[in-house]
Protein backbone atom coordinates (compact mmCIF):
# COMPACT_ATOMS: atom_id res chain seq x y z
CA UNK A 1 0.00 0.00 0.00
CA UNK A 2 0.78 3.67 0.72
CA UNK A 3 3.53 2.60 3.25
CA UNK A 4 5.06 0.51 0.70
CA UNK A 5 5.16 2.89 -2.30
CA UNK A 6 6.85 5.54 0.40
CA UNK A 7 9.41 3.19 1.16
CA UNK A 8 10.17 2.58 -2.63
CA UNK A 9 10.72 6.21 -2.98
CA UNK A 10 13.17 6.72 -0.12
CA UNK A 11 14.71 3.90 -0.98
CA UNK A 12 15.41 5.19 -4.76
CA UNK A 13 16.31 8.58 -3.34
CA UNK A 14 18.72 6.93 -0.77
CA UNK A 15 20.23 4.61 -2.97
CA UNK A 16 20.43 6.34 -6.51
CA UNK A 17 19.68 10.38 -5.33
CA UNK A 18 20.90 11.25 -8.83
CA UNK A 19 18.33 9.34 -11.16
CA UNK A 20 15.41 11.07 -8.57
CA UNK A 21 16.44 14.62 -8.81
CA UNK A 22 17.35 13.94 -13.25
CA UNK A 23 13.53 12.73 -13.15
CA UNK A 24 11.77 15.99 -11.27
CA UNK A 25 14.66 18.47 -13.57
CA UNK A 26 12.45 16.57 -16.87
CA UNK A 27 9.04 17.15 -15.11
CA UNK A 28 9.84 20.51 -14.27
CA UNK A 29 11.06 21.68 -17.81
CA UNK A 30 8.03 19.70 -19.23
CA UNK A 31 5.61 21.90 -16.88
CA UNK A 32 7.60 24.68 -17.67
CA UNK A 33 7.10 24.41 -21.57
CA UNK A 34 3.84 23.68 -21.60
CA UNK A 35 2.86 26.53 -19.63
CA UNK A 36 4.79 29.23 -21.56
CA UNK A 37 2.84 27.43 -24.39
CA UNK A 38 -0.19 28.15 -23.17
CA UNK A 39 0.88 31.66 -22.41
CA UNK A 40 2.08 32.65 -25.39
CA UNK A 41 -0.84 31.25 -27.36
CA UNK A 42 -2.99 33.54 -25.55
CA UNK A 43 -1.06 36.07 -26.06
CA UNK A 44 -0.71 35.04 -29.64
CA UNK A 45 -4.61 35.57 -29.98
CA UNK A 46 -4.98 38.83 -28.00
CA UNK A 47 -2.63 40.41 -30.41
CA UNK A 48 -4.49 39.21 -33.33
CA UNK A 49 -7.33 40.29 -31.77
CA UNK A 50 -6.37 43.50 -31.76
CA UNK A 51 -5.72 43.60 -35.22
CA UNK A 52 -8.56 42.22 -36.65
CA UNK A 53 -10.08 45.38 -34.89
CA UNK A 54 -7.81 47.35 -36.80
CA UNK A 55 -8.36 45.57 -40.12
CA UNK A 56 -12.50 46.29 -39.54
CA UNK A 57 -12.24 49.80 -39.19
CA UNK A 58 -9.54 50.04 -42.28
CA UNK A 59 -12.46 48.88 -44.41
CA UNK A 60 -14.80 51.73 -42.51
CA UNK A 61 -12.43 54.62 -44.62
CA UNK A 62 -13.87 55.34 -47.64
CA UNK A 63 -12.41 56.03 -51.24
CA UNK A 64 -9.34 57.26 -51.94
CA UNK A 65 -10.53 59.69 -53.37
CA UNK A 66 -12.00 61.33 -50.27
CA UNK A 67 -7.78 62.09 -48.91
CA UNK A 68 -4.92 63.59 -49.85
CA UNK A 69 -2.55 61.06 -52.01
CA UNK A 70 0.35 60.64 -49.89
CA UNK A 71 -1.87 59.96 -47.16
CA UNK A 72 -4.19 57.23 -48.36
CA UNK A 73 -0.72 55.62 -50.48
CA UNK A 74 0.55 55.37 -47.11
CA UNK A 75 -2.90 53.59 -45.41
CA UNK A 76 -3.31 51.49 -48.35
CA UNK A 77 0.39 50.21 -47.64
CA UNK A 78 -0.37 49.51 -44.41
CA UNK A 79 -3.35 47.91 -44.70
CA UNK A 80 -2.19 45.61 -47.71
CA UNK A 81 0.85 44.67 -45.34
CA UNK A 82 -1.58 43.66 -42.60
CA UNK A 83 -3.96 41.63 -44.49
CA UNK A 84 -0.81 40.06 -45.48
CA UNK A 85 0.60 39.35 -42.03
CA UNK A 86 -3.14 37.43 -40.85
CA UNK A 87 -2.98 34.97 -43.62
CA UNK A 88 0.53 33.68 -42.84
CA UNK A 89 1.87 32.16 -39.43
CA UNK A 90 4.05 35.19 -37.91
CA UNK A 91 5.26 35.90 -34.65
CA UNK A 92 3.62 38.09 -31.84
CA UNK A 93 6.28 40.97 -32.72
CA UNK A 94 5.37 41.19 -36.61
CA UNK A 95 1.47 41.25 -36.26
CA UNK A 96 1.56 44.14 -33.33
CA UNK A 97 4.33 45.43 -35.51
CA UNK A 98 1.68 45.66 -38.63
CA UNK A 99 -1.20 46.25 -36.12
CA UNK A 100 0.57 49.33 -34.70
CA UNK A 101 1.42 50.52 -38.07
CA UNK A 102 -2.12 50.28 -39.39
CA UNK A 103 -3.68 52.30 -36.79
CA UNK A 104 -1.01 54.61 -37.27
CA UNK A 105 -1.77 55.10 -41.24
CA UNK A 106 -5.25 55.59 -40.37
CA UNK A 107 -5.14 58.36 -37.73
CA UNK A 108 -3.00 59.95 -40.22
CA UNK A 109 -4.96 60.16 -42.97
CA UNK A 110 -5.68 63.75 -44.40
CA UNK A 111 -8.98 64.44 -45.93
CA UNK A 112 -8.48 65.69 -49.40
CA UNK A 113 -10.35 69.32 -50.61
CA UNK A 114 -9.91 68.65 -54.34
CA UNK A 115 -13.72 66.34 -54.49
CA UNK A 116 -15.47 68.93 -52.17
CA UNK A 117 -14.10 71.71 -53.71
CA UNK A 118 -15.54 70.61 -57.25
CA UNK A 119 -18.39 69.90 -55.45
CA UNK A 120 -18.80 73.56 -53.56
CA UNK A 121 -18.43 75.35 -56.85
CA UNK A 122 -20.67 73.34 -59.14
CA UNK A 123 -23.13 74.23 -56.18
CA UNK A 124 -21.84 78.58 -56.22
CA UNK A 125 -22.50 77.78 -59.86
CA UNK A 126 -26.16 76.74 -59.50
CA UNK A 127 -27.16 79.38 -56.99
CA UNK A 128 -25.79 82.40 -59.50
CA UNK A 129 -29.50 81.58 -61.23
CA UNK A 130 -31.22 82.69 -57.73
CA UNK A 131 -29.03 85.40 -57.11
CA UNK A 132 -31.07 88.98 -57.28
CA UNK A 133 -34.31 87.55 -57.14
CA UNK A 134 -35.84 88.16 -53.80
CA UNK A 135 -38.69 89.36 -55.20
CA UNK A 136 -39.80 86.18 -56.55
CA UNK A 137 -39.02 83.77 -53.25
CA UNK A 138 -40.58 83.83 -49.98
CA UNK A 139 -38.57 86.06 -47.69
CA UNK A 140 -37.95 83.67 -44.92
CA UNK A 141 -36.39 80.88 -47.40
CA UNK A 142 -34.32 83.47 -49.79
CA UNK A 143 -33.02 84.94 -46.55
CA UNK A 144 -31.65 81.42 -45.81
CA UNK A 145 -30.40 81.19 -49.24
CA UNK A 146 -28.35 84.46 -49.30
CA UNK A 147 -26.87 83.48 -45.67
CA UNK A 148 -25.60 80.08 -47.04
CA UNK A 149 -24.21 81.21 -50.03
CA UNK A 150 -22.16 84.20 -48.15
CA UNK A 151 -20.65 81.68 -45.74
CA UNK A 152 -20.04 79.09 -48.90
CA UNK A 153 -18.25 81.45 -51.06
CA UNK A 154 -15.97 82.82 -47.83
CA UNK A 155 -15.35 79.11 -47.39
CA UNK A 156 -14.32 78.81 -50.71
CA UNK A 157 -11.54 81.29 -50.21
CA UNK A 158 -10.34 80.49 -46.94
CA UNK A 159 -6.91 79.91 -46.31
CA UNK A 160 -8.05 77.81 -43.44
CA UNK A 161 -10.81 75.97 -44.57
CA UNK A 162 -11.00 72.41 -44.28
CA UNK A 163 -12.45 69.19 -45.98
CA UNK A 164 -15.39 69.49 -42.95
CA UNK A 165 -15.94 73.08 -43.12
CA UNK A 166 -16.44 73.16 -46.92
CA UNK A 167 -18.39 70.43 -47.04
CA UNK A 168 -20.81 71.29 -44.37
CA UNK A 169 -20.74 74.88 -46.48
CA UNK A 170 -21.95 72.83 -49.54
CA UNK A 171 -24.59 70.63 -47.81
CA UNK A 172 -25.99 73.99 -46.61
CA UNK A 173 -25.93 75.59 -50.04
CA UNK A 174 -27.77 72.85 -51.34
CA UNK A 175 -30.39 72.71 -48.63
CA UNK A 176 -31.02 76.18 -48.70
CA UNK A 177 -31.88 76.08 -52.48
CA UNK A 178 -33.83 72.96 -52.44
CA UNK A 179 -35.97 74.92 -49.92
CA UNK A 180 -36.59 78.36 -51.39
CA UNK A 181 -40.14 79.17 -52.09
CA UNK A 182 -41.86 80.69 -54.51
CA UNK A 183 -44.39 83.49 -53.85
CA UNK A 184 -46.67 82.66 -56.86
CA UNK A 185 -46.56 79.36 -56.48
CA UNK A 186 -47.40 79.69 -52.54
CA UNK A 187 -49.78 82.20 -53.01
CA UNK A 188 -51.48 79.85 -55.77
CA UNK A 189 -51.48 77.02 -53.06
CA UNK A 190 -53.28 78.91 -50.35
CA UNK A 191 -55.75 80.55 -52.21
CA UNK A 192 -56.66 76.75 -53.75
CA UNK A 193 -57.25 75.64 -50.01
CA UNK A 194 -58.80 78.85 -49.34
CA UNK A 195 -61.68 79.00 -51.83
CA UNK A 196 -63.19 75.66 -50.21
CA UNK A 197 -63.45 77.92 -47.08
CA UNK A 198 -67.43 78.90 -47.63
CA UNK A 199 -66.89 81.91 -44.75
CA UNK A 200 -66.97 86.16 -45.77
CA UNK A 201 -63.91 86.73 -43.98
CA UNK A 202 -62.26 84.02 -46.19
CA UNK A 203 -64.13 85.19 -49.43
CA UNK A 204 -63.26 89.06 -48.97
CA UNK A 205 -59.24 88.27 -48.36
CA UNK A 206 -58.82 86.26 -51.37
CA UNK A 207 -60.54 89.47 -53.31
CA UNK A 208 -57.26 91.52 -51.76
CA UNK A 209 -55.22 92.48 -54.64
CA UNK A 210 -51.76 91.14 -55.18
CA UNK A 211 -49.45 93.30 -57.13
CA UNK A 212 -46.45 93.46 -55.28
CA UNK A 213 -44.21 91.17 -53.28
CA UNK A 214 -45.61 92.75 -50.21
CA UNK A 215 -48.93 93.24 -50.73
CA UNK A 216 -48.98 88.71 -52.20
CA UNK A 217 -46.80 87.86 -48.89
CA UNK A 218 -49.60 90.03 -46.98
CA UNK A 219 -52.40 87.87 -48.27
CA UNK A 220 -50.53 84.64 -47.82
CA UNK A 221 -49.98 85.08 -44.03
CA UNK A 222 -54.01 86.67 -43.96
CA UNK A 223 -55.28 83.87 -45.57
CA UNK A 224 -53.58 81.24 -43.78
CA UNK A 225 -53.97 82.47 -40.00
CA UNK A 226 -58.16 82.78 -41.41
CA UNK A 227 -57.72 79.18 -42.21
CA UNK A 228 -56.06 78.43 -39.66
CA UNK A 229 -58.81 79.94 -36.92
CA UNK A 230 -61.86 78.84 -38.66
CA UNK A 231 -60.54 75.28 -38.59
CA UNK A 232 -60.44 75.50 -34.57
CA UNK A 233 -63.38 77.13 -34.22
CA UNK A 234 -65.07 74.01 -36.72
CA UNK A 235 -62.89 71.72 -34.37
CA UNK A 236 -64.42 73.01 -30.70
CA UNK A 237 -68.15 73.44 -32.31
CA UNK A 238 -68.22 69.76 -33.96
CA UNK A 239 -66.88 68.94 -30.01
CA UNK A 240 -69.34 70.31 -28.38
CA UNK A 241 -72.22 69.02 -31.51
CA UNK A 242 -71.21 65.46 -31.33
CA UNK A 243 -71.14 65.93 -27.38
CA UNK A 244 -75.09 66.83 -27.95
CA UNK A 245 -76.26 64.55 -30.50
CA UNK A 246 -75.10 61.41 -27.98
CA UNK A 247 -77.45 63.05 -25.60
CA UNK A 248 -79.99 63.38 -27.88
CA UNK A 249 -80.05 59.78 -29.11
CA UNK A 250 -79.43 58.23 -25.35
CA UNK A 251 -83.03 59.62 -24.72
CA UNK A 252 -86.22 57.97 -25.59
CA UNK A 253 -89.61 58.79 -26.03
CA UNK A 254 -91.02 57.89 -22.88
CA UNK A 255 -88.21 59.67 -20.92
CA UNK A 256 -88.45 62.59 -22.73
CA UNK A 257 -92.24 62.63 -22.10
CA UNK A 258 -91.25 61.51 -18.02
CA UNK A 259 -88.64 64.42 -17.68
CA UNK A 260 -90.32 67.23 -19.06
CA UNK A 261 -88.41 68.65 -21.89
CA UNK A 262 -89.99 72.26 -22.93
CA UNK A 263 -90.65 71.02 -26.79
CA UNK A 264 -92.18 68.05 -28.33
CA UNK A 265 -89.88 65.24 -28.58
CA UNK A 266 -90.11 65.10 -32.65
CA UNK A 267 -88.87 68.34 -32.80
CA UNK A 268 -85.95 67.62 -30.84
CA UNK A 269 -85.66 64.75 -33.21
CA UNK A 270 -85.62 66.79 -36.33
CA UNK A 271 -82.95 68.89 -35.11
CA UNK A 272 -80.98 65.69 -33.87
CA UNK A 273 -81.15 64.46 -37.64
CA UNK A 274 -80.03 68.35 -38.86
CA UNK A 275 -77.28 67.79 -36.64
CA UNK A 276 -76.04 64.52 -37.68
CA UNK A 277 -76.64 65.63 -40.97
CA UNK A 278 -74.37 68.76 -40.50
CA UNK A 279 -71.32 67.39 -39.16
CA UNK A 280 -71.02 64.80 -41.45
CA UNK A 281 -70.60 67.80 -44.20
CA UNK A 282 -67.64 67.90 -45.39
CA UNK A 283 -67.00 71.74 -46.40
CA UNK A 284 -69.65 72.75 -43.62
CA UNK A 285 -68.54 75.90 -42.52
CA UNK A 286 -68.56 77.33 -38.44
CA UNK A 287 -71.51 79.17 -38.86
CA UNK A 288 -73.40 76.00 -39.98
CA UNK A 289 -72.48 73.82 -37.24
CA UNK A 290 -72.84 76.67 -34.68
CA UNK A 291 -76.48 76.96 -35.78
CA UNK A 292 -77.21 73.05 -35.56
CA UNK A 293 -75.36 73.06 -31.84
CA UNK A 294 -77.72 75.78 -31.00
CA UNK A 295 -80.91 74.18 -32.27
CA UNK A 296 -79.94 71.13 -31.02
CA UNK A 297 -79.03 72.89 -27.31
CA UNK A 298 -82.56 74.55 -27.14
CA UNK A 299 -84.55 71.60 -28.40
CA UNK A 300 -83.25 69.85 -24.83
CA UNK A 301 -84.26 72.56 -22.54
CA UNK A 302 -86.51 71.60 -20.24
CA UNK A 303 -89.78 73.06 -19.09
CA UNK A 304 -89.41 75.88 -16.84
Amino acid sequence: GRVGSESFVDNIISTNPLIFYRLFEDLEKEIEYRVNKSLKQSKFDEVLGTLNDALKAAEKVGSASEYTKDSYDNFKECWDAAKLIKTSTDTIESIKGATESLERAIRLLEKGKDEILATLNALLLEAQTYEDKADEYMPETYKKFEDALLKARNEKISSIATYESLKKAAENLKVAMADLEKVADVLNEVKSKASKYKIDTIKDLLDMPESTLEEKIQKIEALEKAMEEEDKEIAAIKKSLNARIEEAKSITEEEWNTIGYAGTYANMKSKLIAAESIILKTDATSSELRTALQELTSALELAT
